[in-house]
């Protein structure tokens, strides 16, 4: 098979999902398995886990609300997060300095 762009491949892994009977396409264990083997036989470019994308797309198909909740195994590097407060970013470089400075 040719290479797919990134949206045909999910086109083309929702219609193989679909043909699958009802009762084979419910639970995160149905969505891992089949996400495994499309892995492997769909080829489109990704800078991720191809397994791993494949899968939320099914999840996403599964429960639609799964777009919507945050990743529980997402960290985030606190030096390259943006503040959400932005007296938080325009501040005078961190709080460790005045922790040291209270404790003195």
């Amino acid at each position: 098979m040719t290479e797919l762009t990134k949206d045909e491949a999910q086109r083309e892994v929702i219609r193989r999902w679909h043909e699958l009977p009802q009762e084979e396409r419910q639970t995160p264990l149905h969505a891992q398995v089949m996400a495994a083997g499309l892995a492997e036989v769909l080829e489109f470019r990704t800078m991720g886990n191809r397994r791993r994308i494949i899968e939320a797309w099914l999840m996403e198909d599964i429960d639609p609300t799964v777009r919507d909740r945050p990743h529980k195994h997402r960290r985030v590097n606190p030096q390259l997060a943006i503040p959400s407060d932005p007296e938080e970013a325009a501040g005078d470089g961190g709080d460790d300095d005045g922790a040291e400075q209270a404790g003195s």
